[in-house]
């Protein structure tokens, strides 16, 4: 059996304190208690939270329901450069980029709506299988998010070739 893999390593932009504490805030545990977020030792005994998870996944959608909500679905962790403060994301193994798209796109709706982010990721696995190795990238801005795949762009460019392609004839 072969294990497969989705690896990246990207950085947030050189942050202020405000919106590295923005990040802070989004990537800690919260409960919902009768429509109240609660911290989860704030929930009183014998009631139990309506949902439980990173707030940043509160609003991710419906296609989510009943994940698991308390993994951000990649690693992270403060990254100091220069003197700068960003987030650094990072997977090792496996990775959820929709939700890593849903928290940067709420960054830039909040903080820097004229601006972008992009991260590129490689799709590997442990045995060299055929067709099994890959990759592509997102870009993200505050109204949408892009994504582009190997696969995607290997096909599209087939089927250009194909097309311009002259026809073969038969030689009698």
């Amino acid at each position: 059996m072969a294990d497969h893999y989705l690896l990246f390593s990207e950085t947030t932009p050189p942050l202020t304190e405000t919106e590295f504490g923005w990040f802070t805030d989004q990537l800690a545990e919260v409960c919902i208690l009768d429509s109240r977020e609660l911290a989860a030792s704030e929930i009183p005994d014998g009631q139990q939270a309506t949902w439980r998870g990173l707030r940043f996944l509160r609003d991710f959608g419906p296609d989510d329901e009943g994940a698991d909500c308390d993994w951000a679905g990649f690693e992270y962790e403060p990254h100091d450069r220069d003197g700068q403060r960003s987030v650094w994301f990072y997977s090792e193994d496996h990775s959820e980029l929709e939700r890593l798209a849903h928290l940067m796109q709420k960054f830039l709706r909040t903080f820097r709506p004229a601006e972008s982010w992009s991260l590129c990721y490689a799709t590997t696995c442990s045995k060299p299988r055929i067709g099994e190795f890959g990759g592509g990238a997102l870009f993200v801005t505050s109204e949408r998010v892009k994504w582009h795949t190997l696969a995607d762009f290997l096909g599209r460019e087939s089927r250009a070739f194909a097309q311009r392609r002259p026809t073969t004839t038969e030689i009698p």
